[in-house]
């Protein structure tokens, strides 16, 4: 049976005994749950930012070529009826 299961011995690798261990801080097992919820909250809301930033430029860069070709379009049109003599009134 290892050590662990033994009645008196704690089932997780911290024990309760004050050691010295130089800086390092033991946590137990809710506290290592709540750091990976944190961490996790935290990657997602970071990811959910960026993807939204994203597609506001992406957005952004469209309505931009929209226009290039809105002008584009109505300078050729222009050019067209000027040469073919469509303008005259």
């Amino acid at each position: 049976m290892p050590e662990s299961c033994e009645p008196g011995h704690p089932t997780m690798a911290f024990s309760s005994e004050s050691v010295e261990n130089r800086r390092v801080l033991t946590m137990n097992e809710p506290q290592v749950w709540v750091l990976i919820g944190v961490f996790a909250a935290s990657m997602f809301g970071m990811i959910t930012v960026v993807s939204t930033l994203f597609v506001h430029v992406v957005k952004a860069e469209i309505r931009s070529v929209h226009r290039r070709i809105d002008t584009l379009d109505r300078d050729v049109t222009a050019l067209y009826r000027n040469t073919f003599g469509i303008d005259r009134d």
